[in-house]
């Protein structure tokens, strides 16, 4: 007996030997010759470098095989070791200590470990910290910590990594909301309350011809009650809506002969006769045979972020995919004061002797973010020239019907707990890349500008549901 345990023994450790050196059958060390920032040679062959996940971390593909990607690394013996193979391989924002793996699993470089990704999660953004023995992620699926849980988050939600206090941060548009990683994990979609004076609406109307890719969606909060703001803002998202779903398919609005925005169930019927039309304009413009690839959609999400006694605010977000190389989001939020029984505005809202001001805070504050987007100091002439602020302004102010201003280029004019929010898109005041300008002026300093006190008492916390799903 004691012959066969030995022997059993023996056995296992043979086989654990041959496991680890066939773990570890790449671990011989490579000569390594950096040729360029793109290129180099491991004992001899030509390899493409993609990356520099740090000064000793690389990933490389060989020349002559665009499908398999090493990560190496230089140790203190002057050689290059594989770490792992794959077949796309990527470094991941704000670390050195994770890569990406075919898009299906996340590599710890120093802990030697994987960590699969859900199945609800497509591929990973960022690195957000760590928590009780877990990493975090930002996902395209949501915020995924590595024991499996992921939080959903909405679609035009960014998340900023832990900071020094221990949190995350939220942000959508101008607005943000901070979770430590216990609350964000402790998050249950089936607990955030539903507001019963809304109803959502969540509907998709696609062409019927085979370009599934062609058509529009809208995700939008609709308020059921009578008073003077909700026939209000019914009325505004159906004619935003309209405006943008047929922007690219030559249809004026106006010439429809009719819309019901006088209830939910008004909207919804509204959108099918936008639907036909929509349909109908877009058989007229694309014939059939050139369909078949085309891409024309505009995805609708409205949100009422802003509700009490003196005012209601929307947060509208778009994104418009015409077939180039991206679609085009853009945001920006309207507010109706229940007071005046009005959108607000910078003519109705700033006083007359203080528009100076408010305009030279408002250039100053856009200048500034435009300074710290792209890491230079120009003055506002400079920094916005060369994209003709006014002159965007006012061929937008032509063909939208949004509340506009007169004073100055100023399509978007909003209130918020935080303060009046100014929104100007992309190519309006930067380039795409630059992306769009939700300029903030805090209620303490804008507060003496506005003819109405909108900010006292104000305590109100943006609702969690707007950032999460």
């Amino acid at each position: 007996m004691k012959r066969i345990d030995k022997g059993l023994s023996l056995t296992g450790l043979l086989l654990l030997v041959a496991f680890f050196l066939s773990c570890h059958e790449n671990q011989k060390g490579m000569r390594g010759e950096v040729i360029d920032d793109s290129m180099m040679t491991l004992d001899g062959d030509t390899f493409n470098v993609y990356f520099s996940v740090s000064d000793d971390v690389m990933i490389v593909g060989a020349k002559d095989d665009y499908g398999t990607d090493l990560l190496i690394e230089k140790r203190e013996d002057g050689l290059f070791y594989q770490i792992i193979k794959g077949g796309n391989i990527y470094p991941i924002d704000n670390t050195q200590d994770f890569v990406m793996v075919d898009n299906a699993a996340v590599y710890h470089v120093s802990g030697g470990k994987s960590y699969k990704l859900p199945g609800d999660c497509q591929s990973v953004m960022e690195y957000l910290g760590s928590w009780e023995k877990k990493f975090i992620f930002e996902t395209y699926g949501g915020i995924w910590f590595t024991d499996g849980k992921v939080v959903g988050t909405q679609g035009n939600v960014l998340v900023s990594p832990v900071d020094e206090s221990g949190a995350l941060t939220l942000s959508l548009g101008v607005q943000s909301l901070s979770l430590t990683p216990a609350e964000l994990y402790a998050y249950k979609a089936s607990a955030v309350l539903q507001d019963t004076s809304l109803e959502r609406i969540n509907e998709r109307y696609l062409a019927p011809s085979q370009a599934s890719t062609a058509g529009f969606s809208v995700d939008i909060e609709v308020p059921k009650g009578d008073s003077p703001a909700d026939l209000a803002i019914r009325e505004f998202l159906v004619r935003a809506i309209g405006e943008d779903i047929f922007s690219e398919l030559d249809v004026n609005t106006a010439t429809i002969a009719s819309h019901d925005s006088s209830t939910p169930s008004g909207i919804l019927e509204t959108l099918k006769q936008y639907s036909a039309i929509w349909n109908e304009a877009f058989s007229s413009k694309f014939p059939e045979h050139d369909t078949l690839d085309m891409r024309l959609t505009s995805n609708i999400i409205a949100r009422r972020v802003v509700d009490n006694e003196a005012y209601v605010t929307y947060y509208y977000f778009d994104v418009q995919d015409e077939g180039g190389a991206h679609g085009l989001p853009f945001s920006y939020y309207v507010t109706y004061d229940k007071r005046q029984n009005q959108f607000v505005d910078s003519g109705n809202s700033v006083k007359k002797e203080k528009q100076e001001t408010f305009q030279t805070t408002l250039l100053s504050r856009l200048t500034n973010m435009y300074n710290e987007r792209h890491g230079t100091s120009d003055t506002a002439d400079d920094a916005l020239q060369p994209y003709h602020l006014a002159d965007a302004i006012s061929e937008l102010n032509e063909s939208f019907s949004y509340p506009c201003d007169k004073f100055m280029p100023m399509p978007h004019f909003a209130i918020l707990p935080e303060g009046v929010v100014v929104t100007y898109h992309r190519y309006q005041v930067d380039s795409f890349a630059g992306g769009e300008y939700h300029v903030l002026i805090p209620s303490e300093e804008i507060q003496p500008c506005i003819d109405y006190d909108y900010w006292k008492n104000e305590t109100s916390r943006p609702r969690l549901d707007l950032f999460l799903r």
